[in-house]
């Protein structure tokens, strides 16, 4: 097959796993994230995803709200759906797509603190995560300080406090703690494990967790390696 057939791409598998003590029994199969990979654009790999995903039902193919991040190409619908697979290989047209879309955390409603939003990252396609690797610069971020979300017809604005790169720890993805303390000491860690300071404090407030693929030469040795945009809701 000839080079031009592939298309280098970062796809988030889903591994689910158990293991985080304080998440309720039905809320217990928490994502984990996979490996990069590569696709290819053959009718072969379309009909193995149709084959994989045909029993998906089709109120799964629903668009909740939007994201945007001021002067970027970021400028999206939201979707979720009952798992966090589907939008990995569909878009919002229930069409097979090597893009997917960008979704929201299957596990996630109105009243939950924090909200994680997946999406593709990829060096040769055109996708809207794309340019969240630009984060890895502090100029960009003092230029782009703020990320816009509407979910639910609600639209709440949220600073970014870190920008992290994650490749072995993924207890980010959590959603439920004990109590208050357990929570904002999260927080702190999330905001320690940011690449550079960004001066912006954080405490008992709900966050936005932003994931996508990272391609930074630095941990290229590693198979699962993030790239996280984290604010905290200011409005």
């Amino acid at each position: 097959m000839k080079k031009s057939m592939y298309i280098f791409i970062c796809i988030i598998l889903f591994l689910f796993v158990s293991g985080y003590n304080s998440i309720p029994p039905n809320e217990n199969k928490t994502p984990l994230i996979g490996k990069r990979s590569k696709m290819t654009l053959s009718s072969a790999t379309k009909e193995e995803i149709k084959e994989n995903t045909s029993g998906i039902k089709e109120e799964k193919k629903g668009i909740i709200g939007k994201i945007k991040i001021p002067n970027t190409t970021i400028d999206e619908p939201v979707l979720q759906a009952q798992d966090n697979t589907y939008f990995l290989t569909h878009d919002k047209k229930g069409n097979v797509s090597v893009k997917g879309e960008i979704f929201l955390d299957f596990r996630i409603n109105q009243s939950t603190e924090k909200k994680i939003i997946y999406g593709h990252n990829s060096t040769s396609l055109d996708v809207p995560f794309r340019d969240l690797e630009r984060y890895e610069h502090k100029d960009f971020y003092s230029h782009h300080k703020t990320i816009e979300l509407t979910l639910w017809n609600k639209k709440e604005i949220y600073e970014i406090f870190s920008i992290m790169i994650e490749y072995q720890d993924f207890d980010y993805l959590r959603l439920f703690f004990p109590n208050t303390i357990h929570w904002e000491q999260h927080l702190q860690k999330l905001k320690k494990k940011s690449i550079y300071e960004t001066e912006v404090e954080v405490k008992n407030e709900e966050i936005l967790i932003l994931q996508t693929c990272s391609h930074n030469e630095d941990y290229k040795k590693y198979h699962d390696v993030y790239l996280l945009i984290i604010g905290k809701k200011i409005a």
